[in-house]
């Protein structure tokens, strides 16, 4: 049976498995164990279209421009759309059209510092420097633009200005970076045509917070392995919902918005390092104890749980629910269904575009026609769901 869209089945969000196939692209699907919740498949049908034939299937993505706001997960999603699409992403480099003026130096508060440590400023690595840059993906069929852009968590202290971390670039706190450099560049892009940007948002944060208090334990002579303390857990679920306002005011006439939950990497041990300093190699010492995880998975899961009291309901004793907080933010269940799938990690923290960036591009894709079709369908109610 074919899936509506006027039903209140969302694949995604229904018990399932994701077949993997490393060979085959297409192949890597979520399938509902519902026969009749099943997904649509969009990314193997636009990868079946012959390069020069415009299809009205997918009219919907006629001029859309989709913005990512999150971390290097974010960045490699750009970047693996486009190698799954024949294409080539782009860097957003100072020269670039769409890349936004320099900001302005913020104040840092007392006890950060200004300056960077010197022998970053010798790393001539454009993939550093390139790093936190925005990355766009274009597939000039449909005028369909994809781009990321990184922020550093939700610290307000710009906690990362005076670390060792190369790929920093200010501003670092993310009411800055919002305000200083992804609203310049969706300003820039729609005058230069895309009036609609964005269509589509996703935000995520995580990754960055829990790296920063696994630093500051280790400093302390803590253990990162236990869960996160009670306020800090409060903090982060304070500060989303800020974060989460600070989106809907910046891009209130967003077609769809929604938060992607953060993936359990492979590897909880030895990666602090890896992930201040993508480029340093893995030690070699088998004899050195192992350094402490930074994201050990029971503090992804409190996270994870802080997200989604704010943007799902939440049942009562009596059997009713409480409308959530943050109803207009969607799940993207991404992280959740890609527990366990460690083998296919190429590294400690990312993983191969198959399964991991085919799933999250076939998730974007039917939250993008769901939002789109969503929307035409507001002065029509009387319309008959739309079918796949």
């Amino acid at each position: 049976m074919p899936f509506k869209l006027g039903s209140k089945c969302n694949p995604y969000t229904s018990f399932g498995s994701l077949v993997v196939d490393s060979s085959e692209a297409d192949r890597n699907q979520f399938v509902p164990f519902d026969p009749t919740c099943r997904a649509p498949s969009f990314l193997a049908k636009l990868r079946a279209e012959a390069p020069n034939h415009h299809s009205s299937d997918f009219s919907w993505m006629q001029n859309k421009t989709v913005l990512l706001i999150g971390d290097s997960i974010s960045r490699e999603h750009v970047e693996n759309f486009c190698s799954l699409m024949g294409l080539e992403s782009e860097v957003v480099r100072k020269s670039h059209k769409y890349s936004p003026q320099p900001a302005a130096v913020r104040a840092t508060k007392a006890g950060h510092a200004v300056e960077r440590p010197a022998r970053l400023y010798q790393r001539g690595f454009r993939v550093v420097r390139d790093a936190s840059l925005p990355r766009i993906c274009y597939v000039p069929k449909y005028d369909f633009l994809l781009v990321s852009v990184f922020h550093f968590g939700l610290d307000q202290e710009d906690y990362w200005r005076g670390s060792r971390m190369p790929q920093y670039n200010s501003p670092g706190m993310f009411e800055h970076r919002l305000s200083d450099t992804i609203q310049p560049l969706i300003a820039n892009m729609r005058a230069d045509g895309r009036r609609s940007a964005p269509d589509y948002v996703e935000v995520t944060s995580g990754m960055w917070d829990l790296a920063r208090w696994a630093e500051q334990d280790m400093d302390e002579q803590q253990e990162t392995e236990t869960g996160l303390a009670q306020d800090r857990v409060t903090w982060y679920r304070f500060r989303v919902g800020q974060l989460l306002e600070k989106v809907r005011k910046a891009f209130p006439n967003a077609k769809a918005k929604t938060w992607r939950t953060m993936h359990y990497p492979t590897d909880q041990v030895a990666e602090h390092d890896y992930f201040m300093d993508k480029i340093t190699a893995r030690t070699t010492n088998q004899t050195a104890s192992p350094p402490p995880p930074s994201f050990s998975h029971n503090r992804v899961f409190q996270l994870d749980q802080a997200i989604r009291s704010l943007v799902l309901p939440s049942a009562e004793a009596d059997g009713s629910s409480l409308p959530a907080p943050h109803p207009d933010f969607r799940l993207n269940e991404w992280g959740k269904i890609l527990k366990g799938h460690d083998a296919h990690q190429k590294d400690r923290l990312h993983g191969d575009p198959l399964p991991g960036g085919y799933l999250w591009a076939d998730i974007m894709l039917y939250e993008l026609h769901h939002a789109v079709k969503v929307a035409d369908m507001q002065p029509m109610r009387s319309m008959e769901p739309v079918v796949y």
